[in-house]
């Protein structure tokens, strides 16, 4: 089942047309944009935490914590 399931994960990544980013497949996009995207370092230098959060990736989750405490 896991190897199906990897099988499958890398045919939707790597081959897959998808509508969203102009017909390419994932992996044309993002190999587009690798040398938009900062690194974390450089990420980490200009980050102010006073003005912004990290989301993570349970982004639902840290929601329902900011709405209970919303000095999050």
């Amino acid at each position: 089942m896991e190897e199906s399931l990897s099988e499958w994960e890398f045919y939707y990544n790597c081959y897959k047309s998808h509508s969203s980013p102009n017909g390419k497949t994932l992996q044309e996009e993002h190999l587009e944009l690798l040398h938009e995207t900062p690194l974390w370092e450089d990420v980490d230098k200009i980050f102010d935490s006073k003005k912004e959060c990290i989301a993570s990736h349970n982004y639902q989750g840290a929601y329902r914590v900011k709405i209970l405490k919303p000095s999050l």
